[in-house]
């Protein structure tokens, strides 16, 4: 074993950052990987080891591990998720969290209507954003960088991107709210509009215990 000299470690970097690797964990992974072989390797070897291992990390393998990846981490985020709604196993903090937002939505709905219940599932999303930037954060699941790529986190990513679906959602049911002719509550499309809404309510507080979840691998 040997230790690689900054400018073989600078080649290795330049060749993963030209793959434009997706996810962290896969530039981790293929950057430990890259190490370990030619660590072994002397230094007349290095360029046919380093290219040997470029032609068994082309770019069509790099990006079906990204799917994979991709793939293994929405059953994980879907798990929690489903597992967060099985009541019955749940302890009483949690199962009375549930029905209070449970009432404070029924309040919502007969007070306010479509709009109120609405008004009140937003609410739920940004507290889902809230809790995820306090658990994942947001540095390894947002490049705000326009200049750079950058891996992201992909667990990270899933969330967002499932607050994103929630948002979409909530956007389209407000669309049709402006569509309905009043807002009365026994209007039977206001009646479909709260089933709906409450589906994304469901949604979301699934999405608060996955942010808080201490199973939750964010490495």
């Amino acid at each position: 074993m040997r230790t690689l000299s900054p400018q073989e470690i600078n080649r290795i970097d330049q060749r993963l950052e030209s793959l434009k690797i997706q996810y962290l964990e896969i530039f981790h992974e293929l950057r430990d990987h890259y190490f370990t072989e030619l660590e072994k390797k002397s230094e007349e070897e290095f360029d046919a080891s380093f290219q040997q291992l470029n032609e068994a990390f082309a770019w069509s393998v790099v990006k079906k591990m990204e799917k994979e990846l991709r793939k293994a981490t929405n059953r994980q985020i879907g798990h929690l998720q489903l597992d967060s709604l099985k009541f019955w196993n749940l302890g009483w903090e949690e199962n009375l969290a549930y029905a209070s937002w449970s009432v404070l939505l029924i309040l919502a709905f007969v007070n306010f209507g479509v709009t109120g219940l609405l008004f009140t599932t937003s609410i739920l999303a940004f507290m889902v954003i809230l809790g995820i930037w306090y658990k994942l954060g947001v540095k390894d699941a947002l490049n705000l960088s326009i200049s750079r790529h950058k891996p992201l986190n992909s667990l990270k990513v899933g969330v967002f991107s499932r607050i994103g679906f929630a948002f979409g959602m909530l956007t389209w049911i407000h669309f049709g709210t402006k569509l309905s002719s009043d807002d009365a509550i026994l209007d039977s499309s206001q009646f479909i509009l709260g089933f709906i809404i409450l589906l994304a309510s469901l949604y979301l507080l699934s999405l608060v215990k996955v942010a808080f979840d201490q199973k939750l691998k964010t490495n």
